[in-house]
């Protein structure tokens, strides 16, 4: 199994997570309104500066369509 330093598994995850936003033609603050979170949180999420639990992962790939599953076999 690959070992990742944390800062660098926040980083891949935000940038995951940014291209599909923008796949969608999406911006940070629709995606954050349906996550319930603020513009400014998600803004950090995408630039790897915060952490996310779980269930918020999986409720942010679910707004853009995307599964998680897809970042773990590619990353971990």
């Amino acid at each position: 199994m690959k070992r990742l330093e944390n800062s660098e598994c926040l980083e891949d995850f935000g940038e995951f997570l940014k291209e599909a936003r923008l796949k969608r033609d999406m911006f940070q603050t629709e995606v954050a309104t349906l996550a319930g979170i603020s513009q400014n949180y998600y803004s950090l999420i995408e630039r790897g500066r915060r952490n996310v639990d779980f269930v918020l992962a999986v409720k942010l790939c679910k707004i853009l369509r995307i599964d998680i599953s897809d970042f773990i076999k590619t990353h971990m």
